[in-house]
Order: structure tokens, then C-alpha cells, then sequence
């Protein structure tokens, strides 16, 4: 390793004359470098940079020669401050040497340790005269013994050391930072503001009727996602000293009414069917929509999850649509009309030969006209006139004139009213006893129970075959006892669907439902199962019903 000494020259040039050699002057050196050919480099005028060209390391005079980046930070500036205290010291000792023994240094471990003990750096300065070079393992006991007890990086202190690199700042160690919990947050995962947006019809021709304002959802979707917030991981500074890392907040989940959190608190959920909006600061559900007024241009068709009641009327040509109720404080003027629920009509439904109704349960209105209706449950009403009506419990129309004329009707329990058709002999068809609905399952039940029938028979053959084998294999007996399983199972699917086939079959034979009315005028078709019977007479106070196989007509 090379020694430094006082006398030290540059790495850079030529030997320079000794400066203090007797008799020397200024003039004599200025004509000495002037015959060496050599620029004078200019003389440093901080300490360290006068001190690394004693020695001979670099003769700049920059901040950058000794610290990579420049002075950036105020500790740069404090720890350029303490260099150069240090470095006027060793001149001090270097230039007052004279006739004494040289100076001897071992090498030298400058620090600095940042004002908040977060990191800290290094400068290096060469053994001088006789001094030791001393090893990266005895710089980093040094480093211990100044407080640095965290994050000391040995590898870079090896290399510095290894390489000789002097005079140069680099970072001699680090902390560990904290790293603070991130508060919770909340993913909404619907929009605040539901905008209206035009829909699109056929041949891309925008329909105005289609608004698309309402913002349906159902019971069990998820609102918003909650994520809570992170663990802190505390720091450590080069002290060794620990940083407690601040803890997250929880967030606020923006919950109203009818919505309702998971059990591990990571999501708020949908409690009903409805409406989502955002009032205040939560997010709420409406079950019933309330519309103040018509069902026109202004509100445009509706599919809601949910229930609607509606204050006016529903005017031609728009499509009204809910999973729940629907209540109309008016009419349904040529309008489709579609419910999950049960429907009530104060008006009445005039269909204008287009309109259509399906109500998944009851129906109550005043009139019915001109119009086809499907209805899962009862229908009572004041009249029925010219519409075609299916209804899979029982029609009632005793209210008011409580008239049937015109109309096809298809009632699974039956029919009753004051007048069925009238004097200007209107065809009135009426079907007792039929529900194309189980009329459907009959169908599908007939086909799955012959289906079971053919596997049962298939799987009592195997199982025959394989219990009258003689000493069967492992294999076997696995799979006799799989086939004996799949038999139980299977014969009991085909037990439970007979007995539902056989219940539709009952119940669709027409037995034991009626048609009364305390007036009929002809021409009345009536079928009840697979009879039919067309009544031309007038009569009074009837009542037609079913009986050993025939259709008959009896008193009120």
C-alpha cells in the first residue's frame, strides 16, 4: 500500500519541486514549472482539498471531487464543515512538522450521522508517514464506537478500503425505515350518480322511451368492497434505536338502509331487491320506486328490482317491468306491464289490441280490455271484455257490472261472475281445470319418469347379474355396491317425481272446478280436461261443472 507523507506529489504529472526547500522562492518554482512545461494547477483553498494534495490524491478543489452528488442536503454542508475542521487540523501538524519527527497516521474513518440518526456516511483519509493501513473490520469497530450500532454497510466500507478510494463521501449506513399502515379503504363498486343514457333499439335506431335512469340491483349483490388497512412495520435507525410505525384508520363504509356487511367485514351487500341510489353520505335501497305522474317520454320504460308504485297512468307504447309489486294509481293505456308480484290497477288495462299483461301473482283492476293477460295468481275484476286471459288460480268478477264478453279465458280453478256475454251474441270461450304452466311439467314429468323407469329396470338387472356370481372379485363387489347405491338413489328421484306426475294428472282432469253465473248469454264454449261443450241458450243462475266425465249445467 502506498505510505503519504507530506512530500507526497500529484499521481497526475510530473515531480513537482519541493516548495519549502531551502532557498527556494517563489520566482525559482514559477521558472521550475515553466521549464517542466507543466500549467501550475491552482492552490485549493478549503482545508481537505489543500490535505488531499499534500498527499497527493486529487488536487480539485470542487465539493464534487469529495462528495458525488454535490452539497444537496444541510447535513452534506454539516459534514463538509467537519472535514475540513479535521483537515486544517492534520495541515496544522503536516506543515508544523519541521525539524520534528514526520507526522504518523493510521487510516482515518471520517463519519457523519444525519441529524435524525436515519443514515450515516463516510470519508476515508490515507495512513500518513509510518502510519498502518488498517483493515475494513477495524474502520467498522470505529464506525461502532461513533454510535453507528444498525444498517452499517460493510461490503461498501471493504471496497472503499480495498480500492483505496480516499477522500471520496459514500454511504456508510442506512436505517430501516418505517413504513406507516395505510389507512383502509372502500371500492364502490356502483356510481354515486346514475345518469340517464339512451338506449339502442333495431337497426341501431336510438330508442328515447329506453332512459335507463334506474340503478337495479339484488339481494345478496355486493355494494362495495371494504379493504382495512395495512399492518405498520416499524423502523430501525442506525442508532438501533426502534421506530414505532403508525397504525391505519379504518375506513367508514357508506351503509344505509337495506344494505348490510359480509361476516368478515370485507364487503357491504345488498340486503333487499331495489333501487341503489346515494343520499348523503351512504348508499342506500329503495324497494319501491315512486313515480309522481305518468309513465311518459319524461320517465321512459322501467325494469326495476324491486316494487313500483306509480301515481298516473301508463301511456301507449312504454314498457313498465318490476320483480315486485306494481300499483297503479291509474290506467295502462296500450302499455306492457310485467310484475313479479301481484298487480293493482285503480283504472283499469286497455290493452288497444297490443298491450300485454304478466303478473307473477294476483291481479285486481276494474276493467280489463283488449288485451292479453297472464297471470300467476287470482284475477278479480269489475268486467272483461274482448281479451284473452290466462290465470292459474281463480277468476273473479262480481264487482260493479261484473261482466265476461268476448274474451277467451283459461282459469285452472275456476270461473265466477254476474253476466258472461251478452245479448249481441259474442263467442265467449272459457277453459276450466287447464294451466299451461303444469300443463308444461306434466309434460316434462311424463318424459323424466320414463327416463327412471328404464335406468331403475337397467340397474336391478345389473345388480341380479352380480349378486348370482360365484366368488367375485375386489372389483366386483365395488361395483355392486355402487349400483346398489345409485338403485337406492335413483328410485327414490323416480318414487318423489311419480307422485308430482300423478298429482298434475288429478288436478288437470278439470274435476271440481265450476263456472257460475247468475246470467249467461250463448253462444259459451266450455272445456273442462278434454271435453268441450258449447252452451247456446241463455240460462240464469248457472253453475257448469263436471261429472262422471261430462260437462253439466246446474242451479247457482
Amino acid at each position: 500500500m502506498k505510505r503519504f507523507t507530506s512530500e507526497t506529489q500529484p499521481e497526475d504529472g510530473p515531480a513537482r519541486p519541493d516548495l519549502r526547500a531551502e532557498g527556494s522562492s517563489l520566482g525559482e518554482n514559477d521558472a521550475a514549472f515553466a521549464a517542466a512545461d507543466i500549467s501550475r494547477p491552482p492552490e485549493p483553498k478549503q482545508p481537505l482539498g489543500r490535505l488531499a494534495k499534500k498527499l497527493g490524491c486529487f488536487v480539485s478543489d470542487s465539493t464534487d471531487a469529495f462528495f458525488p452528488n454535490g452539497l444537496i442536503t444541510k447535513d452534506d454542508a454539516a459534514f463538509w464543515g467537519e472535514l475540513n475542521e479535521k483537515a486544517a487540523g492534520l495541515l496544522r501538524l503536516l506543515d508544523g512538522s519541521g525539524s520534528e519527527e514526520p507526522l504518523t497516521a493510521n487510516t482515518q474513518l471520517m463519519t457523519h450521522i444525519n441529524y435524525d440518526w436515519s443514515a450515516a456516511y463516510g470519508l476515508l483519509i490515507p495512513p500518513i508517514g509510518e502510519g498502518n493501513a488498517l483493515s475494513a473490520e477495524a474502520l467498522a469497530a470505529q464506525a461502532e464506537g461513533a454510535g453507528i450500532k444498525y444498517g452499517l454497510d460493510t461490503q461498501a466500507l471493504s471496497k472503499m478500503v480495498a480500492d483505496e478510494v480516499w477522500f471520496r463521501v459514500f454511504p456508510l449506513a442506512a436505517g430501516k425505515p418505517v413504513k406507516n399502515g395505510e389507512d383502509g379503504r372502500v371500492e364502490e363498486l356502483y356510481p354515486r350518480e346514475k345518469r340517464t343514457s339512451l338506449g339502442v333499439g333495431e337497426n341501431e335506431v336510438v330508442d328515447f322511451k329506453n332512459l335507463n335512469w334506474l340503478q337495479c340491483v339484488h339481494k345478496g349483490d355486493v355494494i362495495c368492497n371494504i379493504f382495512p388497512p395495512t399492518e405498520p412495520e416499524d423502523g430501525c435507525d442506525i442508532g438501533g434505536n426502534v421506530i414505532k410505525g403508525h397504525e391505519g384508520r379504518m375506513p367508514r363504509p357508506p351503509r344505509g338502509k337495506n344494505i348490510g356487511e359480509s361476516e368478515d367485514g370485507s364487503k357491504l351487500i345488498a340486503d333487499a331487491d331495489g333501487q341503489l341510489a346515494f343520499v348523503g353520505s351512504v348508499f342506500k335501497i329503495n324497494p319501491v320506486v315512486l313515480i309522481d305522474g305518468d309513465i311518459d317520454s319524461s320517465v321512459g320504460n322501467l325494469d326495476v328490482v324491486g316494487s313500483i308504485n306509480i301515481k298516473g297512468n301508463i301511456l301507449e307504447g312504454f314498457v313498465v317491468k318490476a320483480t315486485g309489486d306494481i300499483h297503479v294509481f291509474g290506467s295502462v293505456i296500450g302499455a306492457d306491464l310485467e310484475a313479479g308480484g301481484d298487480v293493482k290497477i285503480n283504472g283499469g288495462i286497455n290493452g288497444c289490441t297490443k298491450g300485454t299483461v304478466t303478473v307473477g301473482g294476483n291481479l285486481t283492476t276494474k276493467f280489463i280490455e283488449s288485451t292479453t293477460l297472464n297471470v300467476g295468481g287470482s284475477i278479480t275484476a269489475e268486467s272483461i271484455i274482448s281479451s284473452t286471459v290466462t290465470c292459474s288460480d281463480k277468476i273473479t268478477v262480481l264487482l260493479g257490472k261484473g261482466v265476461i264478453i268476448g274474451s277467451t279465458i283459461t282459469s285452472f280453478k275456476g270461473i265466477e261472475a254476474k253476466i258472461i256475454g251478452n245479448e249481441h251474441n259474442l263467442l265467449t270461450k272459457m277453459i276450466v281445470g287447464s294451466d299451461p304452466k303444469l300443463t308444461k311439467e306434466q309434460t316434462e314429468l311424463k318424459s323424466e319418469v320414463l327416463s327412471l323407469t328404464k335406468n331403475v329396470d337397467e340397474m336391478a338387472k345389473n345388480i341380479r347379474y352380480l349378486e348370482q356370481m360365484k366368488n367375485p372379485d375386489q372389483a366386483q363387489q365395488q361395483l355392486l355396491s355402487k349400483i346398489r347405491l345409485d338403485f337406492t338413489v335413483t328410485n327414490m328421484n323416480l318414487v318423489k317425481k311419480s307422485g308430482r306426475l300423478a298429482a298434475l294428472e288429478e288436478a288437470l282432469t278439470g274435476d271440481g272446478y265450476q263456472i257460475v253465473a247468475s246470467q249467461i248469454y250463448p253462444p259459451l264454449a266450455v272445456t273442462m280436461g278434454t271435453i268441450t261443450e258449447h252452451f247456446l241458450d241463455e240460462s240464469r243462475m248457472s253453475r257448469i261443472y263436471k261429472a262422471d266425465g261430462d260437462i253439466c249445467r246446474g242451479a247457482k
